[in-house]
This record gives structure tokens, sequence and C-alpha cells, in this order.
């Protein structure tokens, strides 16, 4: 029996806390996510990460070198998705992109 690997797709808040504390909870479970899984990114969901990121409050903690890196990394991780159809479910409506 084959057995195919689970799609998933991680919010930016959990990638953040990851990326600036790899042992609180979601760092566990973005690795294991990474590590079991085919993550999933779509163009809307690399860029809400990269303005994240990009935010001087985050300079005290990585380089901005550091997080760009960061980036890089998850695209080479990840399968990319285009979206063909925007979904409009989400009682927030920026969440919809990660549907």
């Amino acid at each position: 029996m084959i057995r195919t690997r689970q799609r998933v797709v991680v919010d930016t808040n959990a990638l953040v806390s990851r990326l600036l504390l790899p042992f609180s909870v979601p760092g566990p479970a973005v690795r294991k996510a990474v590590d079991s899984s085919i993550l999933l990114v779509s163009e809307a969901t690399l860029n809400e990460l990269a303005d994240v990121l990009a935010r001087p409050k985050f300079d005290r903690y990585f380089s901005l070198e550091d997080r760009l890196q960061f980036l890089r990394l998850l695209g080479r991780l990840a399968e990319f998705v285009p979206i063909v159809y925007p979904v409009r479910e989400c009682r927030d409506p920026k969440d919809d992109k990660f549907l």
C-alpha cells in the first residue's frame, strides 16, 4: 500500500513563532508538518509572510538576511499552489488565503 503525504497549509503566525521561538507550541508543530507532510504555499501566503518578517520589530531578533533565508528555505521546501478560485469563508477575510 502506497501512503501519500498529507498536504498542509501553515498559518503565518505559526511560521513566525517557529522562527522566533522554535520550542514553543507552534515550533514542533511546524517542524512535524515540514517533516511528514507537503507544505503548501501560495503567492498570497508567501507575500504575507514576507511582509510580516520585514517589520522592523523583528530586527532585534534576527537580521533581515536571516529572515530572507527563512523565506528562501520555505520556498524550497513547500509546494507552490496557484489560487484559481478565491475562497470567501472566514470571519476575518485576511484568512481566506489559507483556505
